[in-house]
């Protein structure tokens, strides 16, 4: 079995793209508070892409059963701990940056980010199967909720950018991206929920 083929994969990605776009951030930067920024910014940008396959990976599979969808889906919990970790580099750094910016964040930043990683802690420490018997429905509800919640602020993030007019494609694109994910995934369900009216009608 090969790297990209295990479980290791995603955590590797997750890693990878986390301290990779640190050091980016770190040399590109005019000065030292710049790149601070941009670290900040760019692991938030890394764990993007990585949360939406994870968010998405069951609906791949409902579209269409094949070796990726299926390995997808098999390792989604690790995708889940990849982000993890991802945001918790990107929450280091930030917080580094708003430190030496002087820029202490407000009440209602502190409460939704909060929130935020309250719940991919929260999904991050209950991805096993001892925590589904324990939790039962309640597992499926909390995980709903969770990546639901981080998909809004992430959406939320990129539509702050519209009023920017330097990061104004980057809202464009990141804000375009999420919303097709949500429409993609109530999509498939919306088909798959009428094909099993159609059956038990039948």
């Amino acid at each position: 079995m090969t790297l990209l083929n295990s479980r290791l994969a995603p955590l590797f990605a997750g890693f990878v793209l986390s301290i990779g776009a640190v050091g980016f951030g770190f040399a590109a930067g005019a000065d030292h508070l710049e790149d601070a920024k941009l670290a900040a910014r760019w692991t938030s940008r890394v764990g993007a892409p990585i949360f939406l396959i994870a968010y998405l990976a069951s609906t791949f599979l409902r579209l269409s059963k094949n070796g990726l969808t299926k390995t997808l889906m098999q390792y989604r919990r690790q995708w889940g701990l990849a982000f993890a970790w991802t945001h918790s580099v990107h929450l280091v750094a930030l917080t580094y940056y708003l430190t030496i910016a002087g820029m202490p964040p407000d009440i209602a930043t502190i409460l939704g980010g909060g929130l935020a990683y309250f719940m991919i802690y929260v999904m991050a420490i209950t991805s096993n199967n001892w925590s589904m018997r324990k939790l039962g429905k309640n597992w499926k509800r909390i995980h709903i909720f969770g990546i639901h919640y981080i998909w809004f602020v992430y959406l939320l993030t990129y539509s702050g950018r519209l009023s920017d007019p330097s990061l104004y494609h980057i809202g464009v694109i990141g804000s375009g991206m999420f919303i097709l994910a949500l429409l993609f995934r109530m999509a498939i369900k919306w088909r798959a929920w009428l094909r099993n009216r159609k059956s038990t009608a039948q």
